[in-house]
């Protein structure tokens, strides 16, 4: 039986929907490394989550519980493994933090696999999402790649490396090319800059091409539409575990064979994901 579990009581106090972003100090983690959550109540497995990255893994309608891609992942492992599980929701630049003190046993987040997360953390990947500029729908025509932004203010996670090195490796191609430099703007949500991309404070967003899809033809449709696709560009996302956990052997297990599953390109169909987005093909 597959069992579903809502955020946590803390968590769910401080609900992030796509228009508001959350800090609290609930966020906060200690810098000492303690034993698992899973491992210290023996069934359950705690997952953190930013939870404002759609259909990857947000909250839907004013609910508390997480949907999406992420949260179908999460339902066959557990479900696997016979245990239960459960969300909580922390800032996507408190997520590291809490999962190296021991809050959580998993990160579940849309979480880039680079090579400087796995100095501190181990990935089990399970799927792809290349970026994309999401702006308004009237700078969108006039905006068919990077030069179009030269000059102009980019919105992008201050946690997530890849979109910054591609943002100032555009910037230096405008400033080579004698026109004045993009300037990164970053921000610790992906609301929060959605957000800013929507009232114009900037001009567009460099995020994950199936949020910014689903952003574009959801909640801002009307307002916001995605002008370009990052060519080449294909980021491998996973589910970060700590270098010493007890259950990362078993996880590993559980979700290569969730991967090779029908069930998970069923929830890639349901989710929309894109082509390019499962790891394997669906």
């Amino acid at each position: 039986m597959i069992r579903r579990h809502p955020l946590s009581t803390a968590a769910a106090a401080c609900l992030v929907a796509l228009t508001a972003a959350c800090s609290s100090s609930s966020d906060e983690t200690t810098e000492t490394t303690t034993e698992s959550a899973a491992a210290s109540s023996g069934e359950e497995i705690v997952i953190g989550t930013s939870g404002d990255f759609p259909p990857v893994s947000f909250l839907q309608d004013g609910s508390t519980e997480v949907v999406g891609f992420e949260d179908d992942l999460a339902a066959a492992v557990t479900d696997k493994l016979g245990r239960t599980y459960r969300f909580e929701q922390i800032s996507f630049d408190g997520l590291l933090p809490a999962l190296q003190s021991g809050r959580v046993d998993a990160i579940l987040s849309g979480m880039y696999n680079t090579e400087k997360r796995r100095q501190q953390v181990d990935f089990i990947d399970y799927m792809y999402i290349p970026l994309s500029v999401l702006t308004t729908t009237e700078n969108a025509p006039n905006t068919p790649g990077p030069e179009a932004l030269c000059g102009k203010s980019v919105a992008y996670l201050t946690s997530s490396p890849v979109e910054l090195e591609q943002l100032e490796k555009w910037s230096a191609d405008c400033t080579a090319q004698g026109q004045p430099p993009l300037e990164p703007t970053g921000f610790p949500s992906v609301a929060q800059g959605v957000n800013a991309v929507a009232s114009g404070r900037v001009y567009g967003q460099l995020e994950g091409d199936i949020t910014t899809l689903y952003i574009s033809r959801t909640e801002f449709g009307d307002k916001l539409a995605v002008a370009f696709n990052v060519e080449g560009e294909k980021s491998v996302v996973g589910m970060a575990v700590a270098k010493d956990s007890p259950i990362k052997g078993e996880l590993q297990e559980a979700v290569e064979e969730y991967i090779n599953s029908d069930a998970y390109c069923e929830s890639a169909d349901k989710w929309q994901l894109t082509p390019a987005n499962p790891i394997r093909q669906c």
